[in-house]
């Protein structure tokens, strides 16, 4: 991938980036450009929302308060889905995927000596996520996630409310296409 900064940002002063606070946001605002215009994505200051027929997915991004300056810039991407259709639903519709793969856990990268090279590979890992919830998006990736899901006697991810409700949703969308 081939990517230019933004004339006079940050990021193209001397490695390693000496204000934490500023590599950071510099690279929040490239992650914004690069997802600028793009397709079903809104990005916003320090996160990018992406939004399916069936749910949202909201990839935020966080830094870390051990911040040591021109050693370590930690950069985290943190995601959360919602389903589009609320209703019957509580949290707000919060779909706690967190519990099913690593889709949610924290994905941290140092920026310090940020580059091309390392920004690509932030948005690979953006990308693995949305490409993640277009997938779960569909009735029929839904549906073959969650039931090939390992359930444990303590634990069934059908037992989350949200799932639920939104596991039904998907079940009658896909009869409803097969009809």
């Amino acid at each position: 991938m081939e990517w230019q900064w933004e004339e006079g940002s940050y990021l193209y002063g001397k490695l390693p980036h000496y204000d934490t606070k500023k590599t950071f946001d510099a690279v929040c605002r490239e992650i914004q450009r690069f997802y600028q215009g793009k397709d079903s994505i809104k990005a916003l200051k320090r996160k990018i929302r992406w939004t399916g027929k069936n749910i949202i997915l909201e990839i935020a991004f966080g830094t870390s308060h051990s911040n040591l300056r021109e050693q370590f810039v930690g950069f985290e991407i943190i995601s959360c889905t919602w389903a589009i259709d609320k209703s019957d639903m509580n949290r707000n519709g919060y779909l706690p995927f967190k519990h099913w793969s690593d889709f949610h856990y924290k994905k941290n990268f140092n920026v310090v000596k940020m580059n091309p090279f390392l920004f690509s590979d932030l948005i690979a890992a953006i990308e693995e996520r949305i490409s993640f919830a277009k997938y779960m998006d569909t009735p029929e990736g839904f549906i073959e996630h969650i039931n090939d899901y390992p359930m444990t006697p303590r634990y069934r991810v059908t037992d989350e409310p949200n799932v639920k409700v939104h596991y039904e949703r998907m079940k009658k969308l896909l009869e409803a296409e097969k009809e």
